[in-house]
């Protein structure tokens, strides 16, 4: 018979065994622990963004510019813009640092030549960010995008409460947005990476 497990308990399982393997150069995320048997993710309530919506503009944002740490409005930051945006559950997890957010560095060039500029956003503090980006050897154009106590992501319907795990944290997303206004998002059910958030799909979505 299946079990259903808590997600407090899958990414405790998760970063253990993901402990253990390391000196291996082995790592354990979502798509393996779904593998080896049945989980649940947390519930999460109906989205309130959908293509067509408007950005919350005035809600802010931080970010490093230059070195420097800056708080910046939505509006700055999307308004008359082309602006893709890789959302992640949190900074330095498996999933997102093997997979997620490696794939949308290969393909940043891609965007840069179509005039769109790139993001990624997490519910964690900029330094935690700042510190990723740099883990990740990412460039300069992939600007980090810090939500430290979850309001942006809060509302946009797209918060979930992970628990001991990390509390208030954003599900997984891509997002294309243009002058403020949602084009394409492709939205996950919590955390889970599969093609729906790649963005290398989003890229193949976005209209010339």
């Amino acid at each position: 018979t299946s079990r259903r497990i808590s997600f407090q308990h899958l990414l405790f399982w998760t970063a253990l065994t993901d402990l253990v393997l390391s000196e291996h150069g082995a790592h354990l995320d979502a798509q393996d622990v779904d593998e080896a048997g049945p989980y649940t993710w947390p519930e999460v309530p109906f989205s309130v963004i959908r293509v067509g919506s408007s950005l919350p503009l005035e809600t802010k944002l931080e970010t490093f510019v230059n070195g420097e740490k800056m708080e910046r409005s939505v509006g700055e930051i999307f308004k008359g813009k082309n602006v893709a945006v890789c959302g992640v559950p949190g900074a330095f997890t498996p999933t997102c640092s093997d997979k997620h957010v490696p794939e949308y560095i290969k393909c940043l060039e891609t965007y840069k030549t179509k005039g769109i500029e790139t993001t990624c956003f997490a519910v964690n503090d900029a330094f935690v960010m700042k510190a990723w980006k740099k883990s990740l050897a990412a460039p300069e154009e992939l600007i980090m995008l810090s939500d430290g106590n979850g309001t942006f992501a809060s509302q946009l319907g797209i918060s979930m409460d992970t628990g001991g795990f990390g509390g208030l944290r954003s599900r997984r997303f891509a997002m294309y947005v243009e002058d403020g206004v949602v084009k394409v998002l492709n939205l996950e059910e919590g955390g889970a990476f599969t093609d729906k958030s790649s963005m290398l799909k989003l890229l193949d979505q976005i209209k010339e």
